[in-house]
């Protein structure tokens, strides 16, 4: 299968350590290395791009970045369109953006099928979270993609009501979560001596509730909890929470690695022995979330929420602590039995690592979506 594979959202550049940057180069190798044909085209701000090594996937980025962010929409449809005449694609993807038809546009013009990833309820978040105005325009134009698909997947339960109600046809919305490179994440555990390792991998924004780990962290430590964290990411909240482990006195405890490359992400968290997935108490859980599964293919002991894909996915107690999102007190308490129990932590991690494998590979997602697409280059149903 030739896969012509858009994203069209400038937030997501090629060359960004985030975890929407992760999702699309991971997913876009997994399809090449089942056998297809990938050419990616998205943003890219001037940096550098992370080495693909995959026969079958090419990238092309799109200048994104200072003077070329006005222009980016019109140089990125003008390399989608070009890619299409000379490629001749099958199938053309694009990654629900918010302002972008422009799968729609390439399908039509090269008589193909349209596949449409649904990642968040982006309008909303940009409202929520960023007080962006959304003009109606964006809002027409992700009608307008949704509508022409020929197939909708869902990377989570939760938002099939919003496909739903942006245009997708309900009959041809399927639910599919995200994955994991397990090869990446093998190897043996190297946690360290002396203070127990406690991570997180993610960016610092409103819905992650890093907040809630970091106050958690803090009464644990106070409890007796001989414990340290290593924060990974980046985002607008990291001074406000620097500012509080300071105030804390537990400054020495902390680290914050900042934005990392991707590629060092395995080492970090086969070093950790608590990953924890925090969550606010009053965000909507419709993530399909790919720290969780990182955490289990590295065979860290998980705490994650008891709330949507984590709730369905795992089992508590079993591969995974749930708590429930937003509560310093289940987690702080968490923390601290984890702490004095290393039989329980190691079988949690190996149980999580063993799932991993068995359930949670990118290959499993790519094998599900070749066999969701394969009847639409026949022309029939998904």
């Amino acid at each position: 299968m030739n896969i012509l594979a858009v994203c069209a959202d400038p937030g997501i550049p090629l060359d960004s350590t985030k975890g929407a940057t992760v999702h699309v180069l991971d997913l876009w190798r997994a399809l090449a290395r089942q056998g297809d044909q990938v050419t990616g085209v998205a943003a890219w701000r001037g940096g550098g791009i992370p080495e693909i090594a995959v026969p079958g996937l090419s990238l092309r980025p799109v200048p994104s970045g200072g003077a070329a962010a006005a222009d980016f929409p019109s140089r990125l449809r003008a390399e989608a369109r070009l890619l299409a005449q000379s490629l001749r694609p099958d199938v053309v993807w694009e990654r629900l953006a918010l302002a972008s038809d422009l799968g729609r546009e390439v399908a039509e013009e090269a008589g193909v099928p349209l596949v449409v990833e649904v990642n968040a309820p982006i309008d909303e978040e940009a409202t929520r979270f960023r007080r962006a105005n959304v003009p109606d325009e964006a809002r027409s134009a992700q009608l307008r993609l949704l509508a022409a698909a020929d197939l909708v997947y869902c990377v989570s339960e939760a938002l099939v009501p919003y496909a739903r109600s942006r245009g997708a046809d309900p009959a041809l919305i399927r639910v599919l979560p995200n994955g994991v490179d397990t090869h990446a994440f093998a190897g043996p555990r190297i946690e360290p001596a002396g203070r127990l390792r406690v991570g997180y991998v993610g960016s610092f924004k409103p819905w992650h509730g890093v907040e809630v780990l970091i106050e958690a962290f803090c009464r644990a430590v106070l409890l007796g909890a001989d414990l340290e964290l290593v924060l990974v990411g980046e985002g607008p909240m990291r001074s406000g929470i620097e500012m509080f482990v300071e105030q804390s006195g537990l400054s020495d405890r902390v680290r914050f690695y900042g934005a990392t490359p991707h590629e060092h992400v395995p080492t970090i968290l086969r070093g950790v022995a608590i990953a924890v997935a925090p969550a606010p108490g009053d965000v909507d859980y419709y993530f399909s979330p790919l720290k969780v599964y990182e955490y289990a293919a590295a065979g860290c002991a998980i705490v994650a929420p008891r709330a949507g894909q984590v709730e369905t996915r795992f089992r508590d107690g079993d591969d995974c602590r749930m708590v429930t999102p937003g509560s310093v007190a289940e987690l702080t308490m968490v923390l601290t039995e984890l702490s004095r129990d290393p039989d329980h932590r190691r079988r949690l991690g190996e149980r999580a690592r063993q799932r991993a494998r068995r359930e949670f590979d990118w290959s499993r997602v790519a094998a599900r979506l070749r066999e969701w697409t394969a009847p639409l280059l026949d022309g029939r149903p998904a």
